[in-house]
């Protein structure tokens, strides 16, 4: 068990850090900030926010435990990317005409910590044809009609070619 027993933890969103409190005044620099010293050698930030120039309480240098410095690439959340691709190996890697196609996508923790908490959705297709890429055109298709029902993105589904990639925004089979 974790206590935390006369602690407290401070977050600072900064544009930028300025070397005097005359370098953040106005619009023009708002999120700017300016770390200053009293005279008993405490710290404090000044930062210019749409209500103007605040100031935080006073920091006890002795009294910190450690401070983190980052920027956005540092805590950018890194999305994982799956391609989905027919096996070659079977029937040249186009789907078999008159076949059902399932791909199942679990999310594993998604509402609970329990390893039997699995959260899945599905993408079908019927094979109409042996052309791979009308296979993967509707099998998009399918994924982005599934998704559509949730009331936050989990996935991004998109198609992808030698010009590049190209994200399906909704459920259109004119797209």
């Amino acid at each position: 068990m974790t206590f935390s027993t006369n602690q407290n933890r401070q977050l600072y969103v900064a544009k930028s850090v300025e070397n005097a409190i005359t370098n953040i005044q106005g619009k023009a620099n708002l999120g700017k900030v300016f770390v200053g010293t009293d005279k008993d050698g405490c710290k404090y930030i000044n930062q210019n926010g749409f209500g103007g120039i605040v100031r935080s309480d006073l920091i006890d240098p002795k009294s910190i435990m450690w401070a983190t410095a980052s920027g956005p690439k540092d805590t950018a959340i890194k999305l994982k990317a799956y391609s989905l691709e027919l096996k070659s190996t079977v029937n040249g890697g186009n789907p078999i005409v008159g076949e059902d196609y399932i791909v199942r996508i679990n999310f594993r923790q998604m509402y609970g910590m329990s390893d039997e908490d699995i959260y899945q959705k599905y993408g079908a297709v019927h094979a109409k044809s042996a052309v791979k890429a009308d296979f993967l055109k509707e099998m998009a298709y399918s994924l982005v009609k599934n998704f559509n029902r949730l009331y936050a993105p989990l996935v991004y589904v998109g198609l992808a070619d030698a010009n590049g990639f190209t994200l399906i925004k909704r459920a259109s089979k004119d797209a």
